[in-house]
């Protein structure tokens, strides 16, 4: 009981501050008066999905910032390939086993897209490299690969 308290207290201080600020009030339970839309209007939005010319319209509205973030996507990952490249070269690995530091430097560069660092990131490349050792990959070209080509000290 002292929660639903609590949150009665939480939707007036939020009502009292929207009036100062001039903010639109929430009003009723917890569910506030967001919109719902009807069961008409989902099958309606899933029928223009289906419908080509919606789908061709919608592309071409986004195509232009779609060809912008996947240029962007395949550049840094290119860079990160070619400075991968380096560090297996230097260390002499046979041409069979380059696709496996490769994998393992795209799986780097995911988590690095996803995490954008910090411990979890630390501790998630240390994981990969114990995985990627496991698949037959040489713990310290692993470390170093994740060192030099990323930045990370695992």
């Amino acid at each position: 009981m002292a929660r639903f308290g609590l949150a009665v207290c939480r939707w007036r201080c939020y009502n009292e501050i929207a009036a100062v600020y001039g903010l639109r009030q929430r009003s009723g339970s917890k569910g506030g008066n967001m919109p719902r839309k009807s069961a008409e209007q989902r099958i309606e939005k899933y029928r223009n999905k289906l419908d080509p010319e919606w789908v061709k319209k919608a592309l071409e509205q986004s195509k232009d910032s779609m060809v912008a973030a996947q240029t962007s996507a395949v550049e840094r990952l290119a860079a990160m390939e070619l400075r991968v490249k380096a560090v297996v070269n230097d260390e002499d690995i046979p041409l069979f086993s380059h696709v496996l530091y490769l994998d393992f430097a795209r799986e780097l560069h995911r988590l690095i897209e996803r995490h954008h660092g910090g411990a979890g990131l630390t501790r998630e490349a240390r994981i990969k490299v114990y995985d990627w050792k496991e698949r037959g990959g040489v713990e310290s070209i692993l470390k170093r690969i994740a060192s030099e080509a990323f930045g990370l000290t695992v």
